[in-house]
This record gives structure tokens, sequence and C-alpha cells, in this order.
């Protein structure tokens, strides 16, 4: 869970995360900031989005049956290297998983 929500706030701080895709249909919404209406940006991601972006990448080594990588998100620049160190511990802990069940076992 630490490597999860560590991963996703560096993705919010850092703002390395772009949308691949348009904005959804639903995007025509305003949103009132100090009383004037704004429309969202559309590179824009939410820290719950950032969030989901790290949990994914943390469990998709394991398998795909878990979780699937979010197409509309990719990392942009060094974030990449934060994604495949997530990746790595997402294995490592899977690995220790599952040597700990079968010891208990």
């Amino acid at each position: 869970m630490l490597f999860i929500f560590l991963g996703g706030v560096f993705f919010f701080v850092t703002k390395s995360i772009s949308r691949s895709k348009g904005p959804e249909p639903s995007g025509r919404r305003r949103r009132a900031i100090r009383g004037k209406d704004s429309p969202p940006r559309a590179c824009e991601v939410s820290f719950w989005e950032a969030l989901l972006l790290s949990a994914t990448y943390f469990t998709s080594g394991a398998s795909s049956i878990i979780s699937s990588v979010p197409q509309e998100f990719s990392p942009l620049g060094r974030s990449r290297y934060v994604v495949v160190i997530l990746r790595l511990l997402g294995w490592i802990f899977f690995v220790l998983f599952l040597t700990s069940l079968g010891k208990i076992a």
C-alpha cells in the first residue's frame, strides 16, 4: 500500500501523466473557481486517477486478471522509470506472497 500511495503522490505532484485520449463526452461541465466558470483542462489528472495508475502498474506485473493498465493515461519523461520500478516491486511482493503461502500450506 505504501508503494502505491507514494507512486500516486509522485505522479500527481510532478504532473508526469498525460491523457492519451481526448476529454470524455461529459467534459462540457464547467466548474466554479473563485466565482468564475472555467472549463477543465484536457491534460489535468486528478489525485485519484494518479493513485489508480500507480495501483494498476503495481499489480499489473502479477497477472492480467488482477488488473489491467489504463490505456487513457501514459507516463511522461522520467516517470516511465518509476513505472518500471513499481512493476518490479509488484513482482517481488507477489513472489514473496506466494512463497509465504507455500510455506504455510
